[in-house]
């Protein structure tokens, strides 16, 4: 955030022929404060000129001191979102009821951030055009320039802001997961229906393709229990120990699907199965669509789970796996 130098700035708005109302602003250097004094104004005309520099802005981001990120999110919204601009001029009109901006106020950003990510801007988004973080430093950039153009009074710039960061943290988290579901979605179709391999980093055993080639011709239904599946193990955005026994679960439940026909014809086996699922595993991890701390250590705790499976296929539930699997888990985490 640029500093403004220490100056007593004085304006005023006229509309209509009223008069004058003036705002007093005083501006400190010290760090990235900006401390305003409180000050009297007219709600409607405050909102005035507040719209009228949003509407400004979204027609020619270069008016203000923006990043050139934000000044070119600010350009794809305005181009393929253009009703964005009245939502966030509704949503600054009821920050500024009382005249200001203080941290009572922050909650309000946030839902602002929240409502166009899933609202007007979720096309875009899924699309791959724009992402959630996007969003939020436009969100950002937009109050604090207002602020530093005397558009709108704040006690404290500095704890504003830094609510709103740690505020939208939370919100950020859970839209990038959301993101990140979505391209692990797009994903295993892809690798299914083997549509844009291209895109990926892909080093796929000729038994696992030719295991996917069976999965689309005689069992096609199960690719949705395996989305389903690695989907659940994504839920808190990354692979530990602790999705282990969904994967073996997962692997259990494939046996006894649509698969097991294959299976007793003996055009597959287990081994064939786990190899489907590690593939799709170290594909998730190659392209950055899945974070595991210890890829050797979780794929190690893996096989040594699949052990239980050698003789017997059935497993009643997820609790018994994780029963059987808990002592394997603590062994090999005390050698990792």
């Amino acid at each position: 955030m640029s500093q403004l130098p220490n100056s007593i700035d004085e304006k005023s708005f006229d509309e209509n022929g009223d008069s004058n109302v003036k705002v007093n602003t005083l501006v400190t250097t010290a760090s990235t404060t900006v401390s305003t004094t409180v000050f009297t104004l007219d709600v409607k005309l405050v909102n005035v000129e507040v719209t009228k520099f949003i509407t400004n802005l979204f027609n020619d981001p270069s008016t203000a001191n923006l990043t050139s990120e934000v000044q070119d999110t600010i350009k794809l919204i305005n181009s393929q979102a253009a009703t964005v601009v009245s939502t966030i001029n509704t949503i600054f009109s009821d920050i500024l009821d009382d005249n200001k901006l203080d941290i009572t106020e922050v909650p309000k950003l946030v839902l602002l951030v929240n409502t166009l990510v899933t609202g007007e801007l979720k096309a875009l988004i899924s699309s791959g055009k724009l992402q959630s973080a996007h969003v939020i430093g436009v969100v950002k950039a937009l109050f604090i320039t207002l602020v530093e153009k005397s558009l709108i009074a704040v006690e404290s710039n500095e704890q504003v802001v830094k609510l709103f960061e740690s505020s939208v943290a939370l919100l950020k988290g859970a839209a990038n997961i959301k993101d990140e579901i979505s391209k692990l979605e797009e994903f295993i179709t892809n690798l299914f229906t083997g549509k844009n391999l291209d895109l990926y980093k892909l080093n796929l055993d000729p038994k696992v393709e030719k295991l996917i080639t069976l999965i689309n011709t005689d069992a096609k239904n199960i690719i949705k229990t395996i989305h389903d599946t690695i989907k659940d193990v994504l839920h808190d955005g990354k692979l530990d120990a602790s999705d282990v026994p969904k994967l073996v679960l997962l692997i259990t439940t494939l046996m006894n699907s649509d698969l097991k026909k294959l299976i007793t014809s003996g055009q597959i086996n287990l081994d064939d199965i786990v190899g489907l699922l590690k593939n799709l595993l170290q594909g998730l991890i190659d392209n950055s669509l899945m974070i595991v701390d210890n890829a050797e250590s979780m794929f190690k705790l893996f096989d040594a789970s699949l052990m239980l499976l050698q003789s017997n296929f059935e497993v009643p539930s997820m609790s018994s796996i994780t029963a059987c699997c808990v002592p394997i888990f603590a062994k090999f985490s005390k050698k990792a």
